[in-house]
This record gives C-alpha cells, sequence and structure tokens, in this order.
C-alpha cells in the first residue's frame, strides 16, 4: 500500500509542476492534495523532516489558492 501511495504522489507532483507551468490554478488544489498525502506517507515511513517540509508546501499551496494571479480553471 505505501509503495502505491508514493507512485500517487510521484503523478500528483508532476502533473501539479505541469499545471502550474501552464498557468492553471488547478496546480495549487493538486499540490495541496499531494502535499497531504506526503504527510501521510512521511509518517507511515517515520520521517518527521518530510512532514515538516509537507506541511510547509500545504500552507503554500492553501496561500497559492487564495493568491493567485494566473489563468482560471476551465
Amino acid at each position: 500500500m505505501i509503495q502505491i501511495l508514493s507512485w500517487v504522489i510521484c503523478a500528483l507532483s508532476i502533473i501539479t509542476v505541469l499545471f502550474a507551468v501552464h498557468k492553471n490554478r488547478k496546480c495549487w488544489s493538486i499540490g495541496l492534495v499531494s502535499a497531504l498525502l506526503s504527510i501521510v506517507y512521511s509518517y507511515a515511513t517515520h520521517q518527521p523532516a518530510m512532514i515538516v517540509l509537507n506541511a510547509a508546501f500545504t500552507i503554500f499551496n492553501i496561500w497559492g489558492l487564495f493568491k493567485w494571479k494566473g489563468k482560471e480553471a476551465i
């Protein structure tokens, strides 16, 4: 199950970057899901530094949702 979760996080992270490159607001929502899943993964694999890192990413993604000035999601 942990292996599947890591692949889902990988795919979501790539999608997040692709949406950001295309200035699509969905990048923040997908990034938020990716960061939250990464916190679960990091907790399950006993990686406290990654929990802190992804908590910061969670905050940045929430902030980005409200501050984004790119194109609206279609």
